[in-house]
């Protein structure tokens, strides 16, 4: 099921905090690729957006590929974008259900378990705000969550901000990811009566939003 829309428009600026380490960044897609059924442009923005924010991106154009294609061309899109978008696959694996159905039954296993997904309302349940600061620090998404000036601005305003950010049009993962009962970290811990750590997250999800907003400001004023 797709996610919700404000979800789905990702800044493409994000630093994939929370990817599987590889040593180098998804980029466009080669000038050739063995899959002729996708246009080479597609599949780049397509790839690294994904990167950079977990989301499919393109829907429509994904959509209308998937009524061209065979399910095993989708299968083989799908195992291109899990080994060059640098994501978790539980973060975009029912997205790209919903957009390629028929590929559903053909799909491989998750090949890396998405243990922050499922780990982070494990060590809230867990009631130690210590523990809840490791996991965050362990996922380096305080760390490694930055926003190029220039960039966000130009996406800001492909998203019709002006003269500031009106909202923050992405999810951070893991902390703003929902489980299987649809609860996100912030008001479970809340609902659990463990108000130190929902504070915390939220302080977490306050500062990485901060710095989309302070990027977008400063490459506002130097566009002049």
């Amino acid at each position: 099921m797709l996610r919700r829309y404000t979800v789905i428009l990702i800044a493409l600026l994000m630093t994939s905090a929370c990817a599987p380490e590889k040593n180098e960044q998804a980029d466009a897609a080669p000038e050739s690729t063995p899959m002729k059924f996708i246009k080479p442009e597609l599949l780049g923005d397509v790839t690294l957006w994904l990167s950079k924010s977990g989301e499919l991106y393109h829907e429509n154009e994904l959509k209308a590929l998937s009524n061209t294609i065979t399910a095993d061309q989708a299968v083989e899109l799908y195992a291109y974008l899990r080994d060059n978008g640098e994501r978790w696959e539980s973060e975009w694996r029912e997205s790209f259900i919903a957009l390629f159905p028929k590929s559903e039954s053909k799909l491989p296993e998750i090949a890396e378990a998405d243990r922050w997904q499922t780990e982070i309302f494990e060590v809230i349940d867990a009631g130690d705000l210590e523990g809840v600061k490791d996991f965050i620090l362990e996922t380096g998404i305080l760390e490694n969550t930055k926003f190029d000036p220039a960039d966000t601005f130009k996406e800001g305003q492909s998203m019709g901000f002006t003269d500031k950010v009106e909202y923050i049009p992405f999810d951070f993962f893991p902390i703003q990811v929902e489980n299987e009962d649809g609860d996100y970290p912030v008001s479970y811990a809340r609902e659990k009566g463990k108000a130190e750590i929902a504070d915390y997250l939220q302080s977490v999800i306050d500062e990485l939003s901060q710095r989309y907003r302070d990027a977008f400001e400063a490459g506002r004023k130097s566009k002049g």
